[in-house]
């Protein structure tokens, strides 16, 4: 692969199967840590809000407050550190091997792994790129004529995603693989 678009939204594929095969347990840590992360900020915006009411008054209680900002900012700064960790990790797990970019063999020919894959395995791998595949009617309403699959079938690429997880915007150049192709 040349384009660097193209490479990263293969690197996105590979990260959304890492996080599919996670076995280490690295998904559940961070859906931990980033839960604990939201408790230390809600925690911090109700410290706040409570100060801002005036409940915490006097040299003593204006000392508490400040011990628990500490303590809670310090804890807010474990998680991020935490999940940026958690993040090196996946990526360090998810990266894709240089052969993937090189011209060689045919990748679904004898002796590829998708040659030895099942059909669970096919579709798994086929799900980190396609987020759908339509197929229309197999004949044509009006003259009944046999419509061959690669005329009839539109993959729906799967769109990059920001670091939050949700679809990334799309560039000013529509999905060049948004046209129907063959399987």
């Amino acid at each position: 692969m040349d384009d660097d678009e193209d490479r990263e939204w293969a690197a996105d594929a590979a990260l959304r199967l890492a996080m599919r095969r996670d076995a280490s347990g690295v998904r559940q840590e961070r859906h931990d840590t980033e839960a604990h992360l939201e408790h230390v900020r809600s925690s911090i915006a109700e410290l706040q809000a409570d100060r801002k009411a005036g409940l915490y008054r006097g040299r003593d209680e204006l000392a508490m407050w400040r011990a628990t900002m500490t303590r809670y900012r310090s804890f807010e700064d474990q998680c991020g550190a935490r999940l940026e960790e958690l993040t090196e990790r996946t990526a360090a797990a998810t990266r894709i091997p240089p052969g993937w970019f090189e011209p060689g063999d045919a990748p679904l020919g004898p002796g590829s792994p998708w040659a030895a894959w099942d059909v669970f395995e096919r579709r798994e791998f086929l799900g980190l790129f396609l987020s759908g595949v339509s197929v229309g009617p197999g004949r044509d309403p009006e003259t009944r004529r046999y419509i061959a699959i690669e005329d009839r079938m539109t993959l729906h690429w799967r769109r990059r995603e920001d670091a939050d997880g949700r679809p990334a915007p799309r560039s000013d150049t529509e999905d060049p693989f948004s046209v129907p192709a063959p399987l």
